[in-house]
């Protein structure tokens, strides 16, 4: 059954990923499966927050104890290709819309906020971390008590860096809508705008909701591409933090 709320707009990013769907494997998310496996609740229930065509949930609900999946995303396309695939209900609708709390009228054991947060944007750099404070302030509400909030972000630093990457993607989605590529797929230019954050800032999100340390964190460091270096960027990686509520 798929649940429509009432959305933040952002119909730029609906319509990139509309057109260019990502698939990610389940090993991308094998430490949270571990995660969620060793914690072996009964009867325990997961929502995913943008998930895409459901190919997560699918590797959670085969490879997890689980019992109760629920999608979310904003698009009503990705929604399909979950029901379809993962069997499961959905809610067409953002995260970042304050009343989402109250229409849900479940809370989860588990909420995954995976490779969302820097996808949140404004019109700078200020307005995006803001978007993306208040996802994450959204989806800790949504968690049953002693849940467990599982955030997954693409980490880079220094922040200039992706001040500038901001920027120039801002800029260039001004007069084009398409994906450019520069040196290979990974050097891109062009759509989407994103608001990529570092694991300081990341961490510094969460302690307005949470006094609490992560119970679980893991960083995986990746080879930084040829277009970022040229730009300053000195680290990038993969970043796992699962907060219990």
């Amino acid at each position: 059954m798929n649940t429509v709320i009432e959305k933040h707009e952002d119909k730029t990013t609906l319509s990139y990923f509309d057109n260019n769907t990502p698939n990610y494997t389940a090993k991308r998310y094998k430490a949270i499966i571990d995660f969620i496996n060793q914690q072996n609740k009964e009867d325990a229930s997961l929502i995913d927050v943008g998930c895409g065509d459901g190919t997560v949930l699918k590797a959670f609900k085969d490879e997890t104890t689980l019992s109760h999946f629920v999608g979310m995303d904003i698009s009503n396309n990705y929604l399909e290709l979950t029901e379809e695939k993962v069997g499961c209900n959905t809610f067409n609708g953002s995260i970042l819309d304050d009343e989402i709390v109250d229409k849900i009228d479940k809370k989860f054991d588990y909420v995954i906020v995976g490779a969302i947060l820097h996808h949140l944007i404004g019109e700078n750099r200020e307005e995006s971390k803001a978007l993306a404070k208040k996802a994450l302030k959204n989806a800790f509400s949504l968690l049953s008590p002693s849940g467990h909030l599982i955030i997954s972000e693409p980490t880079y630093s220094p922040e200039k860096s992706m001040d500038k990457v901001f920027n120039v993607k801002n800029f260039i989605t001004k007069f084009t809508d398409d994906r450019i590529n520069i040196l290979g797929y990974e050097n891109n230019i062009g759509a989407p705008v994103v608001s990529y954050y570092d694991k300081g800032i990341l961490t510094e999100m969460m302690k307005e909701y949470t006094s609490e340390k992560p119970v679980f964190e893991k960083y995986t460091p990746h080879e930084i591409p040829l277009s970022l270096k040229l730009i300053g960027v000195k680290e990038t990686g993969a970043l796992l933090l699962i907060y219990e509520k």
